[in-house]
């Protein structure tokens, strides 16, 4: 019987940071978005929402739950920024073309979720490394007449972190914020996604992180190449998309 095999074709990996203020350890608040009564229709390229209570920057990527469903999400990109007070999101599917708009409408009330975090455009590296320390225990004979000692070894600390290159817009608030406050020990709030064949989400990893290892090549064509570390600060949240499908 061959092996059943699930092979990722060149999906792009999602990273996620904001830069808490000075002091503050914990994951920033969650904000609503919630659809105007107005709506929007199928291949819009706006949604009318109720006053925004914070800015929402470009390339924020938000989830609508529809009350219609079939589909019961959607996914966009917004594609200018908003500030706090505005009545309108341009938006993209996030997965389509640009132009197209909306794959499907969005009514009075259907909403969004956002955790703040800032999306890192382009992510084209993100290696995890636990970093582990040990220490030996002792030592066991492998076989009998080898003379060969196998060591015991018990794992004493951990420093999970991503090495992560990625290209990144230059106005972008992300960008400015690794630039100026990565190597200074400021907490951040880190959300990385590692999607499964299809692109969608597979594994989402969460946490506080610290921003260090900052490495900026020369920009150009509006992308700045910057090359950094995450590392974790606790273990961070891990959860699998098919086991959370199976819980509900």
């Amino acid at each position: 019987m061959p092996l059943k095999t699930h092979i990722v074709r060149g999906r792009p990996s999602k990273l996620f940071l904001k830069l808490l203020d000075a002091g503050v350890r914990e994951a920033p608040d969650e904000v609503t978005i919630t659809v105007a009564p107005a709506g929007a229709a199928e291949g819009a390229n706006t949604i009318p929402v109720t006053a925004l209570t914070h800015d929402i920057p470009q390339n924020t990527i938000l989830t609508f739950s529809r009350a219609a469903s079939d589909p019961d999400e959607l996914t966009v990109v917004v594609t200018e920024d908003a500030e706090a007070g505005a009545t309108e999101l341009s938006v993209e599917m996030f997965e389509g073309e640009e132009g197209e708009g909306l794959s499907h409408t969005l009514a009075d009330g259907d909403d969004a979720t956002w955790d703040q975090l800032l999306t890192a455009v382009a992510v084209t590296t993100g290696d995890l490394d636990n970093n582990p320390q040990t220490q030996q225990l002792g030592q066991a004979t492998w076989g009998s007449g080898t003379g060969v000692q196998v060591l015991e070894t018990d794992v004493t600390t951990i420093s999970p972190a991503l090495q992560v290159n990625s290209e990144m817009q230059a106005r972008a608030q992300v960008t400015k914020d690794i630039i100026r406050h990565g190597d200074s020990n400021r907490f951040w709030y880190a959300r990385a996604v590692t999607p499964d064949e299809d692109g969608n989400d597979w594994l989402t990893e969460k946490g506080i992180v610290k921003v260090s290892n900052v490495q900026r090549q020369k920009p150009a064509d509006n992308l700045v190449t910057l090359n950094y570390t995450v590392t974790w600060q606790e273990m961070p949240d891990r959860t699998f998309a098919d086991e959370v499908e199976e819980e509900s």
